[in-house]
């Protein structure tokens, strides 16, 4: 039987989209069985869920009917799950955990994309350099990836962290380097692979430039291979970026982020329990000097006069500073005006006239010289105290605070930039309203802690919040009183071994006035604590203790 002969189009046009269409055809199949795959993978599909899940709730965190994340109430700290509106609960500052949680998976997935992303720019840049070229290249480049290989990748990132210092940029940067090395072996050992192919070698037959091979015969065949394994390396950025971050050299407050809310749920659990049974001693009975000054003494060793800060009492200070009572013996007092001594704060001059109580307990108790530790308000006092009394001052601690009113606009400037709203509007009403009362006084004092420590946590709050015993009127006139203080030029004369203590994370007084005191000084010494704020002796008191007990004993 003859074979009838198919019949051909004219100019053969019609035959030219059949492979293409053929392809797409085969194609979409493949996805379809690609699909029934996944659909009939229960495990999968329920991994396939809560990814879209989080993504798509980091996505639209903006849109959601969501509380602010950083606005902080204090009253309704520590909720549980379902109660006062929160219906995952509420943090130490009473945060809402759910919004955090939420914003925190925003800042997570930013993190493990941008972190994939430069970590497979730089280690592929790096890995087709070494391919490709191979020889003196190839050593040079792999002996550097080999030594980056050397350091564990969370160890490498720690250091780089402390390089540059702590932050979520920086942290995104070192996770990237750290992980440099990956991605510059995989994609070199592609391009081995690559580089011999026939189409490789027909393209540098034709006299094509090293970078047109590179940019459209090498990458294009490498690029999908590492763009699986980026995709796969998503998850240990994000976990990577939140190891750094809980251990305080990531996201630094009051960004919400998965690895600070850990650290902060883990300070909150192991801090309560040692912190309540510290605070909850009893503590020596107080007593009342014949100029009416209410004092407690802890410990052994040479005299140190501590001059509490602010509003409050000092017996508030003693849990904070129970470590340094081993190497000094300390003498806590309230000023007039606070806590239980007597007397009432003059109009004019009231931190000259506390800085002369200061100096008649020293002679009532016949300490002698003694060292003066002043932290805050307590430092301008003992300014005060050790230019008018020179010879009843050993040496000198001033612990986060200033030597002229030129803290305050800076401070309100900081307060705008770092402070939340509701800490905002109860600043402002310390600043410039009058205060009806006590308790008024101590909501609003409250309310604007979280400002003052770099990790804050209900223990420390309320370690400088419960003690609160003052007069208004008292604590009016001493604020008066600021606007007219300045000791700069005066700075000089201090002939006492002085240590100048600050918190990197002081709002109030930060680390610039603390550089000006030492400076003008003569030979003081500067401590910055670099995971503190304005109570450094509360949130690094091991090393506060250490370092202010050998300069009590020592003067050096």
């Amino acid at each position: 039987m003859a074979e009838i002969p198919r019949q051909l189009p004219a100019d053969g046009a019609a035959s030219r989209p059949v492979a293409p269409i053929a392809r797409q055809i085969e194609h979409a199949g493949s996805r379809r069985s690609l699909l029934r795959q996944i659909a009939r993978d229960r495990w999968m599909m329920v991994g396939l869920v809560i990814v879209a899940v989080i993504a798509a709730l980091a996505i639209l965190a903006p849109l959601l009917p969501l509380p602010d994340p950083d606005a902080t109430e204090p009253a309704r700290r520590l909720a549980a799950p379902g109660e006062l509106g929160y219906a995952l609960g509420s943090d130490q500052l009473g945060r809402d955990i759910l919004s955090r949680i939420v914003w925190g998976g925003r800042t997570s997935l930013v993190i493990g994309f941008v972190s994939a992303g430069l970590a497979l720019v730089l280690g592929g840049a790096l890995g087709l350099m070494s391919g490709y070229f191979g020889g003196v290249v190839d050593n040079l480049v792999m002996r550097v990836v080999d030594t980056l290989m050397a350091f564990p990748y969370v160890l490498l990132a720690i250091l780089l962290v402390a390089m540059l210092g702590p932050g979520l940029v920086n942290a995104m940067l070192a996770v990237a380097i750290a992980n440099v090395s990956f991605y510059a072996r995989g994609v070199r050992s592609a391009v081995l692979l690559t580089r011999g192919q026939d189409y490789v070698e027909a393209s540098r037959s034709v006299g094509a430039s090293n970078f047109r091979i590179i940019a459209r015969q090498i990458l294009p065949n490498v690029l999908p291979t590492a763009l699986v394994a980026a995709s796969l390396n998503v998850g240990w950025m994000i976990t990577e970026t939140a190891g750094l971050s809980f251990i305080g050299l990531g996201a630094q407050p009051p960004t919400a982020d998965w690895g600070t809310m850990l650290a902060d749920g883990r300070a909150v659990d192991c801090v309560t329990r040692s912190t309540r049974a510290s605070a909850g001693k009893a503590a020596p009975d107080r007593r009342l000097s014949p100029s009416g000054l209410s004092y407690e003494t802890h410990g052994s060793g040479p005299a140190c006069l501590v001059l509490h800060g602010g509003p409050g009492m000092s017996c508030g200070l003693w849990p904070a500073l129970r470590e340094l009572s081993a190497s000094a013996r300390l003498v806590l007092y309230d000023h007039r005006g606070h806590g239980r001594s007597t007397g009432t704060v003059p109009r004019e001059t009231p931190l000259e006239v506390l800085a002369d109580d200061a100096a008649r307990l020293i002679r009532e108790l016949r300490l002698g010289p003694v060292g003066i530790l002043g932290h805050s308000n307590g430092g301008f006092i003992g300014l005060h105290l050790a230019l008018r009394h020179p010879r009843l001052v050993a040496n000198l601690v001033l612990v986060d605070t200033a030597a002229s009113a030129k803290f305050r606009p800076v401070s309100r400037e900081t307060a705008r930039r770092r402070a939340t709203p509701a800490i905002l509007r109860a600043l402002r009403s310390l600043w410039d309203k009058p205060i009806a009362d006590a308790a008024a006084f101590r909501r609003l004092w409250t309310t604007v802690q979280p400002l003052y420590f770099h990790r804050p946590t209900p223990e420390r709050i309320d370690l400088v919040t419960d003690s609160l015993r003052f007069d208004v009127e008292a604590r009016s006139r001493i604020l008066r009183a600021f606007d007219r203080y300045d000791l700069r030029p005066e700075l000089s004369r201090i002939g006492a071994p002085t240590m100048v203590v600050v918190g990197r994370h002081d709002w109030i007084t930060p680390p610039p006035f603390a550089e000006e005191l030492a400076r003008a000084i003569a030979d003081a010494r500067l401590e910055v604590f670099d995971r503190s704020g304005h109570y450094p002796f509360v949130e690094e008191p091991r090393r506060f203790a250490r370092l202010v007990g050998e300069f009590l004993v020592t003067g050096r």
